[in-house]
Formats: C-alpha cells, sequence, structure tokens
C-alpha cells in the first residue's frame, strides 16, 4: 500500500497497489497531445500499466499493520522478504496476456532497483541491506533472463518487432506527502515519442493538482 504521511492525529491517505495502478492506467489512457505521443501499442500498454504491480494483491487483500504507526505497512517500510515476492509475480500475471506486457512488467520489477534505467537518481541497490543481496541479485538475473527470452520471442514476429527497440517512459506526479510539506521535482528524461526526451517540472499548488510543464 502506499500511505500518505501526515501530523500525528491527523487523517492519513491510503491507497491500495490495484487503487494506484488502476489511477496510473486512467492516466496512460488520457496520455498524449500535440507535444508528446499516446501510448502503443494502445491495448497492451493500456493492461500492463493497469496491472504493472500486480503482484502486491495477495497483500492487498490481507494488510499487514505496522506496528509503530498502526497503519498498513507503506510500500518502501513492508519487510523486504514480502516485497521481493512482488518483483516475480508481477510480470508473472502479466505474461498471462502477452509476453509484451511481461517483458514491461519484467522490466518496471528491474528498473525500480536499478533507477529505472536513468530515469531515476534513486537506486533501491545502494540502501539495501547487504543481507538480502543474494536474494536480489538471484531475482535481477532471473529478469534478465526473463526479458532476453521475450525480447526474442517478440522479435520474430515483424509487428511486435517494432515494440522492443529501445525506448523509455515517465512517472506519475503523485506524491505520499501531504501538501503542506510538497516540494517541486524534475524528472530528467520524459519521452515526447518513441526517444525524444525532454525535462519535466512539477511544481505543488497549494491543496489542489500539481502542475506540470516540459522545460
Amino acid at each position: 500500500m502506499i500511505v500518505q504521511s501526515n501530523p500525528t492525529g491527523d487523517a492519513h491517505f491510503v491507497m491500495t497497489m490495484s487503487e494506484h495502478t488502476a489511477l496510473a492506467g486512467k492516466f496512460a489512457a488520457h496520455f498524449g497531445n500535440e507535444a508528446f505521443e499516446p501510448v502503443q501499442p494502445r491495448d497492451l500498454m493500456l493492461h500492463v500499466v493497469t496491472h504493472h504491480d500486480a503482484g502486491w494483491q495477495e497483500l492487498d487483500s490481507n494488510p499487514q499493520l505496522d506496528t509503530t504507526t498502526g497503519l498498513p505497512y507503506n510500500l518502501v517500510q513492508t519487510p523486504f522478504e514480502w516485497i521481493i515476492k512482488t518483483s516475480s509475480a508481477s510480470p508473472d500475471f502479466n505474461a498471462a496476456y502477452h509476453p509484451f506486457c511481461e517483458l514491461l512488467s519484467s522490466m518496471h520489477s528491474w528498473g525500480l532497483y536499478n533507477g529505472r534505467y536513468g530515469l531515476s537518481d534513486k537506486v533501491l541497490l545502494d540502501s539495501l541491506s547487504a543481507d538480502f543481496r543474494p536474494a536480489v541479485d538471484e531475482m535481477l538475473e532471473y529478469e534478465r533472463a526473463r526479458q532476453a527470452r521475450l525480447i526474442a520471442c517478440l522479435k520474430h514476429n515483424h509487428e511486435s518487432a517494432r515494440w522492443v527497440e529501445e525506448g523509455g517512459g515517465h512517472r506519475c506526479p503523485w506524491s505520499p506527502l501531504p501538501d503542506a510539506i510538497r516540494r517541486r521535482c524534475r524528472s530528467p528524461a520524459v519521452p515526447r515519442s518513441s526517444w525524444r526526451p525532454c525535462r519535466w517540472r512539477c511544481s505543488p499548488a497549494g491543496s489542489g493538482p500539481r502542475w506540470c510543464h516540459s522545460e
């Protein structure tokens, strides 16, 4: 789950991972204008965006409480032995729909540990306890092998071969921070098309929506 931090005594906004991915799917469905290309192939992209964290379903349906807060575990505070299981469970779920969805879901899992393929300066591997590294390294190697197998499979088809060329992605500007302490943020490489990146700036606007601008 994603739990918004708030001062003691104030209400906390809690979002399940399925709600998070459903919202991401709505963003993806409406993404695209004269400056930014819409997601393609549309059906497959909307499916994987809407289910990219499907591996969290079991934890969503049976949330465990963080004894330090009395609230469900926030995403990054979830015990790591639970988190790592979702990393392969999400692409496993998407495999039932299409190999391309499985590939992107696997890349999402791998990217979370590796700075999102250069789109983020947060590298989860750098902050992990040494006790977890063997299990993480094994999972990441498994996902890289999965990706290589899927890319080879997709390249055998003329249409899907175009989908596995190098590209990029963007992050959605929902913040788990309360309005009072939200800050301006930037993403350095948001693609306008298959790979024409621009800088992206997101600024808080009081209690209303965040305003996003390309630079």
